[in-house]
């Protein structure tokens, strides 16, 4: 597996092109992640730059870390179940997963915050998650759809499409979870584990030495994303911790592929 952070931790303001990359060299150099996570910036047209994200990623190679997508956030009290709001967030997604794609960057966490048990939004994630795939499988970049139950599960959010660019997204660390309901695959597809976010990894009650091993038993090798961490020392210390428990990484490159 991949330990990655996002590279927002370290980096003010984002990071737009090779040019503002020393800074985030320099603590990478301390805190020694696999991978970082992070959007193509926009470009003349207001849209993600894959062109851009492309020279990113492979200035950031060369100095021995990966580059994995960032997570898509749709908000709890977003209008799911608006046709409107649907086009216009789908066509949003769409460009870019187009971007991920020309830089060869994945996967994409798309972390979906209405509630799943209720009918209608369910129906309406579906609705959704069929409009990306699309562009998905054109681009060759794999979603991990996040959708937390009370108990840190995905429980039973994924509706029924089946697609081999469409995996869930675990989420460790959180209250009242454990290890084994936040990497329970959900139903009623029996989706793999294509990312899993670790929620603030140090100074919590978690039993983060069993969880590791459960990802080793899946063969998990997706990125394991530090999240949580508000300064860049904080992340140091999650990124510490995880590799203290976890294997040694696959080869550093993380490609939609």
């Amino acid at each position: 597996m991949l330990i990655t952070v996002p590279a927002s931790v370290f980096a003010a303001p984002p990071i737009t092109s090779v040019l503002d990359l020393e800074p985030l060299l320099d603590w990478l150099a301390e805190c020694r992640p696999d991978a970082v996570s992070l959007m193509p910036p926009l470009g003349a047209d207001d849209q993600p730059n894959g062109a851009a994200l492309l020279a990113i990623r492979d200035r950031l190679e060369a100095h021995g870390c990966g580059v994995t997508a960032g997570c898509w956030d749709i908000a709890p009290d977003a209008p799911v179940g608006d046709a409107g709001w649907q086009a216009a967030e789908a066509f949003q997604v769409r460009t870019l997963i187009s971007a991920l794609g020309e830089a060869g960057v994945g996967p994409l966490a798309i972390r979906w915050r209405a509630s799943a048990s209720d009918p209608a939004t369910r129906e309406a994630l579906a609705g959704f998650l069929e409009r990306v795939l699309e562009e998905a499988e054109r681009s060759e970049v794999p979603l991990a759809l996040r959708v937390e139950a009370p108990d840190g599960s995905t429980g039973d959010a994924l509706p029924e499409i089946k697609s081999e660019w469409l995996g869930a997204c675990g989420v460790l660390g959180l209250p009242q979870a454990t290890p084994e309901s936040s990497l329970r695959s959900p139903a009623p597809v029996q989706s793999p584990l294509v990312a899993v976010y670790a929620h603030s990894p140090q100074g919590m009650a978690f039993d983060w030495r069993s969880a590791v091993a459960a990802l080793d038993r899946l063969g998990f090798t997706g990125p394991l994303v530090v999240e949580g961490c508000r300064t860049p020392a904080e992340a140091i210390q999650g990124v510490r911790l995880l590799r203290s428990l976890a294997r040694p990484a696959d080869p550093f490159r993380v490609s939609a592929s």
